[in-house]
């Protein structure tokens, strides 16, 4: 089961879907780029999220610390 939207809705706000809620990353064929629906869109999808959250991990290890 997917989600369904009105026409238009992924091409005008589909970049709305994959935009992170503070610590919270989104993964979902209904996010997906690519193959939106089906299961490669999820895979992808939680591969960019995975990607998303190691950069904002990284970012965290890397930054200097004030003091």
């Amino acid at each position: 089961m997917i989600g369904h939207f009105p026409t238009g809705t992924l091409t005008n706000y589909g970049s709305a879907l994959r935009e992170p809620a503070g610590r919270v990353h989104w993964a979902s064929t209904e996010s997906a780029t690519l193959m939106h629906g089906l299961m490669e869109g999820a895979v992808r999808s939680g591969e960019r999220a995975a990607r998303e959250v190691l950069a904002a991990i990284r970012a965290i290890a890397t930054a200097p610390v004030l003091r």
